[in-house]
């Protein structure tokens, strides 16, 4: 079988990733035991990169060279916040230092309710700075692997958008 929308693909892959300045970076590595697995046409996938896997049969090899403007775009200073530091506060008033540190990252909720990821940058005496850059912005990237499986979507997967069971969601 082919990997075509309405699919479910698994690959085993690594992600590099060079930054303007020539710094490369690993950003994920997913082995055969464990792929990558995700629904064709309906994922979050970089779309050069599915793109570049449509077609592709089990044990086809795949590497992908996907410049930063088409994948995550440049990493911009306008997605990097000042935050109050007492919203990362326990409950007993103190300082969450434990969960908010240089380099970790926190899933955060905006007045609205959505959710954001972002990264701690730094923390000052009345302000924690967070990146809410993607991770992989301002790289270009390496995509290069294997296809270990392929296979028809469940009806079920394809109404909900994202793959279940082995590799994918295993609740609702």
């Amino acid at each position: 079988m082919k990997i075509a929308p309405g699919t479910v693909a698994a690959i085993a892959m690594e992600i590099m990733g060079k930054s303007a300045d020539g710094t490369e970076k690993v950003f994920q590595k997913r082995d055969e035991q464990h792929p990558f697995y995700f629904l064709v046409g309906q994922t979050d996938m970089i779309p050069m990169l599915e793109d570049a896997l449509l077609g592709l049969s089990t044990t086809d090899a795949f590497d992908v060279d996907v410049a930063m403007n088409q994948a995550y775009g440049p990493h911009r200073a306008e997605q990097m916040s000042d935050l109050p530091i007492d919203i990362f506060s326990l409950p007993d008033g103190s300082f969450d230092s434990a969960h908010v540190s240089p380099g970790k990252w926190l899933n955060l909720e905006d007045e609205q309710g959505h959710s954001h990821r972002a990264k701690v940058v730094s923390v000052g005496d009345a302000t924690v700075r967070m990146d809410f850059n993607h991770p992989l912005a301002g790289y270009d990237l390496r995509c290069s692997g294997v296809v270990v499986d392929v296979r028809v979507a469940t009806p079920d997967e394809r109404a909900h958008g994202h793959v279940h069971g082995p590799g994918g969601v295993h609740h609702h």
